[in-house]
């Protein structure tokens, strides 16, 4: 009695749910010193995230200041669908990368910037993605956490 084909469908179903993480979170730049900051929100009111951030960057020695050198933004999105790319269809249509319209799985990314106002160099960012399922999402709170513990 043989376990070969099995131990090999083990280690491949494994490795596949291996192969993609729940979520990446990493940092680019050094992260500068407490001082004043200047949260630029998408709307005039702030969403959860932008909250977040600032009780985050205000608990790390950082203060709101709508005239200071440091410009922080934060991004929130869910890029669409995979499109796909095809070949010419003057004979018969040929995917080089098909496309999808799956809900069932779905990306989501956060990133967070901190810029010098005064020469419009990037200091630092904090940046992460998620793939997950629609049904089970938790409206990026997991992502959220992930990135914002980067920020000391």
């Amino acid at each position: 009695m043989t376990f070969r084909p099995l131990l090999l469908f083990l280690v491949a179903a494994l490795s596949a749910c291996a192969s993609h993480p729940a979520i990446i979170a990493a940092e680019a730049g050094r992260m500068p010193d407490p001082r004043g900051y200047w949260l630029v929100a998408a709307q005039p009111e702030r969403s959860r995230v932008e909250a977040a951030l600032a009780a985050k960057l205000e608990t790390s020695g950082f203060s709101a200041d709508e005239k200071a050198s440091l410009i922080v933004q934060v991004s929130l999105s869910e890029p669409p669908a995979k499109t796909g790319l095809a070949l010419d269809q003057s004979v018969e249509l040929q995917w080089l990368l098909p496309p999808t319209r799956s809900k069932s799985k779905r990306t989501r990314r956060l990133v967070v910037t901190m810029t010098d106002s005064a020469t419009g160099k990037e200091i630092y960012r904090a940046y992460g993605s998620e793939v997950f399922r629609e049904k089970k999402s938790d409206d990026g709170e997991a992502l959220q956490t992930s990135v914002f513990a980067l920020i000391p």
